[in-house]
């Protein structure tokens, strides 16, 4: 009955087609009527049918696209968009299980309904086999679809050329990019056959008065236009089919290593990447891919990389509007929030189908503010001004008042909150990792090197486990080793087995850098990372030997404690689109134990002194605590004058769970670790091995002098910041502050026995 029903609905659209032809023929794709017929195709091809109904369906669909073909394919509309989701739907047709009754009398089998999946359903619910009668059904139904779909290729190019083709290519790839989920291995075969379609039409019409054989002839009928393709013009329509299924083959390709490798999200990411970058020259086809990836990551909650992909779409679009005379700016104004992104959203856009895309200026707004809110979910809070300032002209020629404030707004709780998060000192954005790969059981990443970006609050050991899981449900238990070592032996390793080698890092920053640098300053388009190596150097060894030395590596003699810094430059900045970059180059710093020395008291000045501009000052005048001697303000910048009570650092000071103010964390932490150390030796154990006088003479003086100078900045910072915490360190936690105190005291002191020089603090009352 259901399938009589539908017949008759056949019959009343092929009456309308003849009733009103000559509207059809000569009106647009929105046309009520013409509309209106393509979604009762539509609508019979997406729910479920019997095989005879679908048959007769795609066949009078095959005759309506012949009949209106300059209409269709006039314009890039959503009824086509419906018809290529319904081809690729029924072509991607699994062989799926029917079921068999248990009473074998039956005379006769169920029929099979083919449902919007895909998937045989017959009326019975007894036990699964695969029936032969089911293959032959879905054979037929694949071999109608890829008829439709071919329709669809040759009717497009023989009316309106490349650019009708290509107008039916964009909607085919953003139809795959919706079912890339749901696709199996019998859509390779539909492609085969396919192509197989436009050679035997080409073949046909090539051979117009050759007898074909029967299944040739049928094929072609169902599938072939009346007016053949000849010369250049088939050539040229066969470089189109063979490069549209080129590129679904991409996609399948991507979409089956994504089976492979679906617990690996890295590899997922990757391949994500790589179908929205093959597809840089067409706008609509990358954002539809840059949409899934930003979908992957949200998925992971990588904010910082949802924040990057809605930043490359807001730029893509701009970069089409720029060029179609639309946007006075293009992707070269987002290079202000990422270095990325010129790189990736500056291609030329070739295809012929962009000039017609539904994309204006009140979309890019859209996107704009989208790709925003992205950046402070990310806590990417310096990145909104460079944004908003693209779209706030568009906003104030207009005078649109009400969206300048939520801007504007929105730029203030922006500022807020990075003066509050600044001003904690635990301002956390993300831990890096140097991951490298060894053995051929990883395939294409065996002998690569990566830098990984994940949660601050990653851990190395567990990163490194995550990893050998991931690797190991691929390659079998035991199949992958760890490697802690820096350095090791690429000889001592077994040919047979598969190891990882994960080093924490971070980013680097010259160390001749004179500019102040915030956590973000650090964190954002950053592609150096570096890692240091210990090792003691050992009379007539290279530097290399002694690295890979099987004894310790470390010792407690400073004056012997040399140490590797190696730098690493990957391929582009982080944040990117994918959250991991292949290490392009590398380069080693051998540092002597002077130099090693002289970079860890850089590094104790730099982590103090960035605290300086955020803590509260006292009524004192702040410039009168000085150490008495003529090199004491070199290196350390202190603000002259009083700061009023609530000004930023009084403002956004840190609080306890009760609203109490207290010392950040991160200062707090970082203070004690200088002044009273426990772990290590602390930095007075430096002065003492290179500043006492019989050993310095045994340095290059102007080395000597730059470690004294840095000690002397090293003391005026911690006394410029106990100085401000004083208070509230007092109030707080009065026993700390005594000993940190205290611990100065004795810096300083030492420090003037160790200089035959003495080093005084005046204007300073530590007691009180």
């Amino acid at each position: 009955m259901a399938t009589e029903a539908g017949l008759i609905v056949l019959d009343v659209l092929n009456l309308m087609c003849n009733t009103f032809r000559k509207d059809l023929e000569v009106g647009k794709p929105s046309n009520p009527i013409f509309q209106g017929i393509l979604d009762v195709y539509v609508c019979l091809l997406s729910t479920g049918q019997s095989e005879r109904l679908l048959k007769h369906t795609f066949a009078s669909l095959r005759v309506f696209i012949s009949r209106f073909s300059k209409v269709l394919f006039s314009e890039t509309t959503e009824a086509l968009a419906q018809i290529c989701m319904a081809g690729l739907r029924t072509s991607n047709l699994n062989l799926l299980p029917c079921t068999i009754e248990e009473d074998s009398q039956s005379p006769t089998p169920p029929t099979p309904v083919i449902c919007t999946t895909g998937t045989a359903l017959s009326s019975h619910s007894s036990r699964c086999a695969f029936d032969q009668a089911s293959a032959s059904h879905v054979g037929i139904l694949r071999l109608e679809a890829c008829g439709l779909i071919y329709r669809m290729w040759r009717a497009s190019f023989e009316v309106f050329g490349s650019k009708g083709f290509k107008r039916v290519h964009l909607q085919m790839i953003i139809s795959l990019s919706k079912l890339v989920g749901d696709i199996g291995p019998e859509f390779e075969a539909s492609l085969s056959l396919l192509h197989s379609l436009a050679e035997m039409d080409i073949q046909r019409s090539g051979n117009a008065g050759s007898i074909e054989p029967t299944y040739s002839r049928s094929i072609s009928q169902g599938a072939s236009l009346q007016a053949p393709l000849r010369g250049p013009t088939a050539g040229a329509f066969m470089e189109g089919i063979e490069d549209l299924i080129k590129r679904i083959r991409t996609v399948l390709t991507a979409t089956e290593e994504m089976r492979r490798y679906g617990n690996d999200l890295y590899r997922k990411i990757d391949l994500q990447y790589s179908l929205a970058k093959s597809y840089a020259s067409n706008p609509v086809l990358r954002r539809t891919w840059l949409e899934k990836l930003a979908e992957l990551h949200l998925a992971s909650k990588n904010m910082a990389e949802v924040a990057m992909a809605k930043l490359h779409i807001a730029a893509l679009m701009a970069e089409y509007l720029n060029r179609r005379g639309e946007f006075p700016e293009g992707c070269d104004a987002f290079c202000k929030v990422s270095a990325n992104i010129r790189l990736e959203e500056g291609s030329p856009l070739c295809d012929p189908a962009i000039i017609e895309l539904s994309y204006n200026q009140e979309d890019l707004l859209r996107d704009v503010s989208d790709a925003a809110t992205a950046l402070e979910a990310a806590g990417l809070f310096e990145a909104l001004q460079p944004v908003y300032a693209l779209i706030t002209p568009v906003y104030e020629a207009r005078r649109d008042y009400m969206a300048l404030a939520r801007i504007y707004h929105h730029l203030g709780r922006a500022y807020e909150n990075t003066a509050r998060a600044e001003a904690s000192g635990q301002r956390l954005f993300a831990s890096y990792f140097r991951v490298a790969f060894f053995g051929k059981g990883f395939e294409s990443l065996a002998g690569k090197s990566y830098i990984y970006r994940t949660e601050a609050w990653q851990k190395i050991n567990v990163f490194l486990e995550n990893q050998v899981h991931i690797h190991e449900e691929r390659l079998g238990a035991g199949r992958v080793e760890k490697l802690v070592e820096n350095y090791i032996d690429l000889s001592r390793l077994s040919p047979g087995k598969s190891y990882i080698q994960v080093t924490f890092v971070e980013p680097y920053m010259p160390t001749d850098t004179t500019t102040h640098c915030t956590s973000f300053d650090l964190h954002h388009d950053v592609r150096e990372f570096f890692f240091e190596t210990p090792f003691i150097m050992h009379p007539g060894m290279s530097t290399d030997a002694c690295l890979l030395y099987p004894g310790p590596k470390q010792t407690e003699d400073l004056t012997a404690q040399w140490k590797r810094r190696t730098i690493v430059t990957t391929e582009a900045v982080f944040p990117h689109l994918r959250s991991r970059l292949e290490i392009v180059s590398s380069r080693d710093v051998d540092l002597s134990p002077l130099d090693a020395a002289i970079d860890a008291i850089q590094v104790k000045v730099r982590e103090l002194t960035a605290h300086i501009p955020c803590a509260p000052q006292e009524t004192a005048n702040v410039s009168a605590l000085h150490l008495s001697t003529t090199k004491n303000q070199r290196g350390v910048c202190v603000t002259t004058g009083a700061t009023p009570v609530g000004d930023i650092g009084e403002s956004w000071a840190e609080t306890t769970a009760k609203g109490e103010r207290r010392v950040p964390l991160l200062l707090d932490m970082q203070l004690q670790g200088a002044l009273l150390p426990t772990v290590n030796q602390g930095p007075m154990a430096y002065a003492h091995a290179f500043l006492a006088a019989s050993r310095s003479q045994l340095h290059p003086p102007e080395k000597i002098g730059r470690l004294k100078r840095l000690f002397f900045d090293f003391l005026t910072a911690c006394l410029v910041l106990l100085t401000r915490y004083r208070s509230l360190m007092l109030r707080v936690h009065p026993e700390k502050y005594n000993a940190l105190r205290d611990a100065f005291d004795r810096y300083r002191v030492d420090l003037s026995n160790l200089l035959n020089e003495e080093v005084s603090c005046k204007l300073l009352v530590l007691r009180n």
